[in-house]
């Protein structure tokens, strides 16, 4: 037996699932039953055209998880982000000069009127990565 079934208002149709389904639980015309119900015991949709709110049986609680809880792996948990991966990388030598003054002033913390003194190629040379991959 599924673990998760919806029923939608306008058709009577019911789906099941062994996991939550996240988008028929946003819309408005899905509710959530008791998976123990059985298609043929499912409300009706209505017959007349008229849609109004449904009338369903309330749900169980889901059961309680006995004993220890399965980890994740090490070796599946990804490790946070260090400085470099959160740093903004350089503009390619090739950018403009308005590129590289506003990536030196803004990034590298420049004095603006310094930076605008100096050439493309200059800024290129002050303010790229460090670390060869400009």
């Amino acid at each position: 037996m599924s673990g998760y079934a919806y029923w939608n208002q306008n058709t009577g149709q019911i789906v099941r699932s062994e996991t939550p389904n996240p988008r028929l639980e946003r819309l408005a015309v899905w509710h959530p039953i008791d998976p123990a119900v059985r298609d043929e015991d499912a409300p009706a949709p209505p017959l007349d055209g008229v849609l109004r709110p449904a009338v369903l049986p309330p749900i169980p609680p889901p059961p309680t998880v006995e004993g220890p809880v399965e980890r994740v792996p090490e070796e599946d948990v990804l490790p946070a982000p260090d400085d470099n991966t959160l740093k903004v990388k350089a503009p390619a030598r090739s950018a403009s000069k308005a590129d590289w003054l506003a990536f030196a002033v803004e990034h590298r913390e420049a004095d603006p009127e310094q930076a605008e003194k100096l050439t493309r190629d200059q800024l290129a040379e002050e303010y790229g990565d460090t670390d060869g991959q400009d």
